[in-house]
């Protein structure tokens, strides 16, 4: 469970930031990204992060996620 009391922390602190660079509103509209996903074996990093709008977000993770499972088919 410490890992998720870490990430929420973690999440919150960058919450936190996004609303004091972009005032809450637009900040809202933002969501955090790992640039190479953790289920491919991406870091919880910096260098590993980037914002994205909601919808970005969602076509870039449909995207992932279909690729994996076509390498997961294919493996089977």
């Amino acid at each position: 469970m410490k890992v998720n009391n870490n990430k929420r922390k973690y999440n919150s602190k960058i919450r936190k930031k996004l609303n004091k660079l972009f005032g809450k509103k637009k900040a809202q509209e933002l969501e955090v990204d790992h640039i190479k996903p953790l289920a491919d074996g991406g870091k919880d990093t910096k260098k590993n992060i980037q914002l994205l709008t909601k919808k970005e977000h969602l076509e870039k993770t449909t995207m992932e996620n279909k690729k994996r499972n076509k390498l997961k088919n294919r493996k089977s």
